[in-house]
């Protein structure tokens, strides 16, 4: 019980630190233009050894990208918004123990993904996600030659990628919001390159027809 309580009297403390740099951020940027920007895993590894300004940099930094992920998914803000918390929280209680193995943002994301599957699992929607299918290879992955000026284009877009199929928007999401590579995104979910490439270029031919046939 009282472990439960500090954890959660640190995670009160960490949101108040974390609105204070939100409301004050201009300060940070001036700051940050001074030296040269600290890698997101060396952040993690200060914030491991007390800094609670490491965490705060890395939640500035990707805090956008993890609620879009989730948002995209879910289809629903509410629950974005706690599995969102719910990462952070991860972030925060993995903190002591945390290592060097690959990028931050890979391990970042590969904890939203574990805990999406855990939530479809959860709500008996564990099938979404399942990666074990083997997708056919394509050469070449096609552009997404859309004018996002507009924002009804914009809509098109959200609302096609809605529409993919779960496998297709996992991977378009973290090459999107994520900024992945495939060699990324293959690792993150367990796939195999080709069936990583492959999904990509369908989720890019399915959006790029769905938006043609809105405009015509």
């Amino acid at each position: 019980m009282a472990t439960r309580q500090t954890n959660y009297r640190q995670a009160v403390e960490q949101t108040v630190r974390v609105r204070y740099v939100e409301q004050h951020r201009h300060r940070y940027k001036v700051n940050l233009t001074m030296t040269e920007p600290i890698s997101d895993e060396q952040l993690m590894l200060n914030y491991g050894q007390g800094d609670a300004s490491a965490f705060e940099q890395l939640y500035l930094r990707h805090k956008g990208g993890v609620y879009r992920y989730f948002l995209r998914h879910t289809s629903r803000a509410e629950v974005a918004e706690e599995l969102h918390q719910d990462i952070w929280m991860k972030v925060i209680n993995a903190r002591e123990g945390y290592q060097v193995s690959a990028k931050f943002s890979t391990w970042l994301y590969t904890l939203a993904h574990n805990h999406l599957v855990n939530y479809y699992r959860k709500h008996n929607k564990a099938q979404l996600l399942d990666f074990d299918d083997v997708a056919e290879p394509e050469d070449e992955l096609p552009t997404l030659d859309v004018q996002l000026s507009q924002g009804r284009t914009v809509d098109k877009l959200l609302a096609q990628v809605e529409a993919l199929p779960s496998q297709q928007k996992e991977v378009f999401l973290l090459k999107h919001e994520g900024g992945f590579s495939l060699e990324d995104i293959a690792e993150l979910t367990k796939s195999s390159f080709e069936a990583t490439k492959s999904r990509l270029r369908y989720a890019m031919k399915k959006i790029k027809e769905g938006i043609s046939d809105a405009h015509s």
